[in-house]
């Protein structure tokens, strides 16, 4: 992680440095807003990220037009950040505007259109609207064979992410070949040992343990069974019970060195973080079903209280 607290005074002071020497509604003094906000978002601290957002997409749209693609860009940013908000209503407007602004200005074909796409599905994706995300999965993925090959890394994320969303649509045939095909990449690209690598697997895993589990044969462990005594204690703690907190904490390290992905996101959900998407950013289904079952318990707790 980045020394966040080293690194704000100086996009601060570039902000302000700026500000004087160009005028506040200079492009760059956009992109120094731009800067700062998002390093504001990754401190979580979406409260002063917010308008800084704000005013470098407005300062971009009086400025360079409203269909420009440093426009979309900033409509973009903004809806990343209301999307952590837990403010989706907001969020889709802009990234369907900005979907469109780079489709006119860099053309269908462009990657900044695959991440655009990208962008958008994830958005469905953390509504439960597997339906209008797949075909936007599907785009991005045709996009990102077409331009940078069969073989890129970046190849291997839209077919993640597209398995990913078949997945949860039920479609277990799809998900597995499309999964094992970002797996077969990601090994001969990264290497068997590297975290995209693992999640990959670990995803695959998953899927065919539900294709066996469908079929009727026996099948693997649930994780979700297998680890319920500590998510029920994570649960417990966001919502302050902090008895158990240094076993929790333990146990997570331990499943860490194991492959599991969840300590930063429970901490997050400690923290007071609830937004779905963002918590599961980057993590494979199996790390995904567990997030999703802690805060299930969290609200069912919530309910309770």
């Amino acid at each position: 992680m980045g020394d966040y607290a080293a690194a704000r005074p100086l996009l601060e002071r570039a902000l302000a440095i700026r500000e004087q020497a160009l005028g506040p509604s200079h492009p760059d003094t956009a992109t120094s807003l731009n800067n700062l906000a998002m390093l504001l978002r990754a401190m979580d601290d979406y409260a002063a990220a917010r308008p800084l957002s704000e005013r470098a997409l407005a300062i971009r749209e009086e400025v360079l037009g409203p269909s420009h693609p440093d426009t979309a860009n900033s409509l973009n940013n903004l809806a990343m950040l209301l999307r952590a908000m837990d403010d989706y209503a907001a969020a889709r407007p802009l990234l369907e505007r900005a979907l469109a602004v780079t489709e006119q200005a860099l053309g269908p074909s462009h990657p900044d259109t695959a991440s655009s796409l990208n962008n958008l599905a994830q958005l469905y994706r953390a509504q439960g609207d597997y339906a209008a995300a797949r075909p936007l999965y599907e785009r991005a993925l045709a996009i990102s064979e077409r331009v940078l090959g069969a073989e890129h890394p970046l190849t291997a994320t839209s077919l993640n992410n597209l398995a990913i969303n078949a997945y949860y649509q039920g479609d277990l045939s799809a998900a597995a070949h499309m999964m094992s095909r970002a797996l077969q990449i990601r090994v001969a690209r990264l290497g068997p040992t590297h975290p995209d690598t693992r999640s990959s697997q670990q995803s695959l895993e998953v899927i065919e343990q539900q294709i066996v589990s469908a079929s009727g044969e026996s099948s693997l462990p649930d994780p979700r069974e297998q680890l319920a005594p500590l998510l029920t204690a994570i649960a417990r703690i966001a919502h302050g019970d902090e008895a158990q907190r240094a076993a929790v904490e333990q146990a997570l390290a331990q499943l860490e060195e194991q492959g599991w992905i969840l300590r930063e996101s429970v901490e997050r959900i400690w923290a007071g973080k609830s937004d779905r998407a963002a918590l599961v950013e980057g993590l494979d289904a199996q790390n995904t079903a567990l997030i999703e079952r802690i805060l299930e318990l969290i609200d069912t707790r919530g309910e309770e209280a």
